[in-house]
């Protein structure tokens, strides 16, 4: 789960910049990222609780204090498409943690022309009347933790960690991914699906420049992971094959199809 360091270790350059326009440039703190560093070095040695409780849980109630304004949502952007839509205000009435639904991303476009947006040099950080952007770190964090407690098997504050994340940025494919695998590990298989279905959208939308096709693809299978066990194997197939098409040689999807072929024999027996 957590060989990703090389990549995590990318984005934490411009940790916990402050949330105004203005402010986007400054130079992140050296202690910030030292102590992301080490809880990452604390995960890699198996030190999962004391990376919590000592680097992640004191980075995460630094952005808490930093990110909380009290007229606007704060949203923790990766890309130009993902701050567009949050400076937009499409997805202002979604809220995962009180499961108020969906984002309506057909909706967002009609406020496009009459919507004022400042945005710093990288397209990331910005505000409008709706919301502020951010960097992605503070979300990195959080996930980060919620991951962490997912290896502990502590699944329900692995939810409450995911999200967390997904609050602060629902437009990510790779947390809903990672609350997806939360959910099957607790046979909330219809729960699952259906964020599975809503990670599936995301990496559509917003694929990761880095890995281009990885979060589809793990959506995909998370898919049809729970479709098995809703007892949907036709659709199940059908899931498990459109990764095969982008990925001929993905070995989970391969196993799963044969493992589908196992059930309907049991079946007919």
């Amino acid at each position: 789960m957590f060989r990703r360091r090389h990549r995590i270790a990318l984005l934490i350059t411009g940790l916990f910049v402050v949330s105004s326009v203005e402010a986007v440039e400054q130079t992140a703190s050296n202690a910030d990222s030292a102590l992301f560093a080490e809880a990452l070095d604390l995960i890699e040695a198996g030190q999962h609780k004391q990376a919590i409780t000592e680097k992640l849980d004191p980075l995460i109630e630094k952005c808490e204090s930093v990110y909380n304004p009290k007229d606007k949502r704060v949203f923790g952007s990766k890309n130009k498409g993902q701050t567009r839509i949050y400076l937009l205000g499409a997805i202002n009435g979604f809220s995962v943690s009180e499961g108020r639904g969906l984002p309506q991303f057909n909706k967002w476009e009609a406020r496009s022309k009459s919507t004022a947006m400042t945005t710093a040099k990288d397209g990331i950080a910005g505000e409008s009347k709706y919301a502020l952007t951010v960097s992605y770190d503070c979300t990195l964090v959080i996930f980060l933790k919620g991951s962490a407690l997912n290896t502990l098997a502590e699944y329900e504050n692995a939810i409450q960690a995911l999200m967390q994340a997904l609050d602060f940025s629902p437009l990510s494919a790779e947390i809903t991914n990672e609350l997806v695998y939360t959910l099957q590990a607790q046979k909330k298989w219809k729960t699952a699906l259906y964020w599975s279905e809503y990670a599936e959208l995301v990496a559509e939308l917003f694929p990761d420049v880095e890995a281009p096709g990885r979060d589809m693809a793990r959506a995909k299978r998370n898919t049809g992971y729970s479709l098995i066990e809703l007892g949907r194997l036709g659709e199940a197939e059908k899931k498990f094959k459109e990764v095969l098409k982008s990925n001929p040689d993905d070995a989970k999807a391969n196993g799963e199809l044969i493992y589908i072929d196992s059930l309907r024999t049991k079946s007919k027996q």
